[in-house]
This record gives C-alpha cells, sequence and structure tokens, in this order.
C-alpha cells in the first residue's frame, strides 16, 4: 500500500509538473504572438508596403490573433480542468476517501474526448503561430526583392 501511495504521489507531481509547462509553453507562445501583432500593426499601417505584403501581413495579423484568441481560450480551459483534478484528488488524498478516488476515475474516463480536443486546440494555437510568423517571413523576403 505504501508502496501505491508514493507511485501515487509521484504521478500527482509529474502532473503538476506537466501542468506547469503546459501552461508556460502557452503562455510564451501567446507573449510572443503578441508582440509580432503589435509590431505589425503600425508597420501595416504605414502604408509603404507592396501589394503582396498588403495581402500577407493582415493574413499573419489575423493568424497571431486568432493564435491568442485560441490560446486564451485553451490556457483558461487547461487551468480550469487541471485545477478541479488536483483539488478532487488532493482531497481523496487527505480524507483517504475511495468515493472521490471512483468519481475521479469515473470524470477521466469520461473526459477522453475532451483531452483530445484539448490537445487539438494547442495543435492549433501553435499551427497558427507558425502561420504567422510564415507569412511575416514571406513579406520581409518579398520586400527584399521589392516584389
Amino acid at each position: 500500500i505504501t508502496k501505491k501511495k508514493e507511485l501515487l504521489k509521484d504521478l500527482f507531481d509529474l502532473r503538476k509538473e506537466n501542468i506547469k509547462s503546459i501552461r508556460s509553453h502557452l503562455y510564451h507562445m501567446l507573449l510572443l504572438s503578441g508582440a509580432i501583432a503589435a509590431f505589425l500593426m503600425p508597420v501595416y499601417a504605414s502604408g509603404n508596403l507592396s501589394e503582396i505584403q498588403k495581402l500577407l501581413i493582415p493574413w499573419s495579423i489575423s493568424s497571431l490573433l486568432l493564435a491568442i484568441i485560441i490560446g486564451i481560450f485553451h490556457l483558461s480551459q487547461v487551468l480550469r480542468d487541471e485545477n478541479r483534478w488536483l483539488s478532487d484528488m488532493n482531497l481523496a488524498a487527505e480524507n483517504h476517501d475511495t468515493e472521490a478516488y471512483k468519481r475521479y476515475k469515473t470524470r477521466s474516463d469520461a473526459s477522453k474526448r475532451e483531452k483530445k480536443r484539448a490537445g487539438f486546440y494547442s495543435y492549433l494555437v501553435e499551427i497558427l503561430f507558425i502561420l504567422g510568423c510564415i507569412l511575416l517571413i514571406a513579406a520581409l523576403i518579398l520586400k527584399q526583392f521589392d516584389l
């Protein structure tokens, strides 16, 4: 039983660390997206752009801003779910409550679809961020060739 408790505690600690790294990763991507979009807005407003740049830069800004919106939504969802999980597991561990553990296990089994959807949001944020950066790079390269 003590071995099982130690394994559960290790799992609990690893999950906390994983939550922290996911939160940090999304937070950094959102900050970068905001900084790049904030830099691009005055550039686009200046109007000193070629026709292709006038097309690429708004798409880049839109992609980065969508990454921010979806990322914030996803981050709040992850934090809310993980906070609920941690508090349930903490109560179950403190009270040696097998019913709370069973409730968690049932909810955990039912939320496998939600976990897949959460992974989809993470990928979507990363894809939008990368797309925004690629469009910006294309606009900068085209500026060098005066296209």
